[in-house]
């Protein structure tokens, strides 16, 4: 995991789509894509829940997302309750 894939999730969370969110980013959509898919396999387990077009974090991505942002941010990260 690196700061670039956090960013990526970051801006999955705030675009709520791969296309967007890759385009804002700018790199291709499968490449964001790997990105995303390499984070989930890192934290072994699933952070977007993919099954409509407005994507949203899974209960598991909310958590990394907040440690996601305040590692971004360079704000101290609370312990996950």
């Amino acid at each position: 995991m690196d700061l670039r894939q956090l960013r990526y999730f970051i801006a999955l969370n705030e675009h709520r789509s791969f296309v967007r969110a890759a385009d804002a980013m700018g790199i291709t959509q499968p490449a964001f894509s790997r990105s995303i898919q390499g984070l989930e396999q890192e934290f072994g387990c699933v952070l977007v829940d993919r099954g409509n077009k407005d994507l949203r974090p899974t209960p598991e991505g909310q958590v990394v997302l907040q440690h996601a942002l305040s590692l971004v941010q360079g704000r101290p990260c609370s312990a996950a309750k």
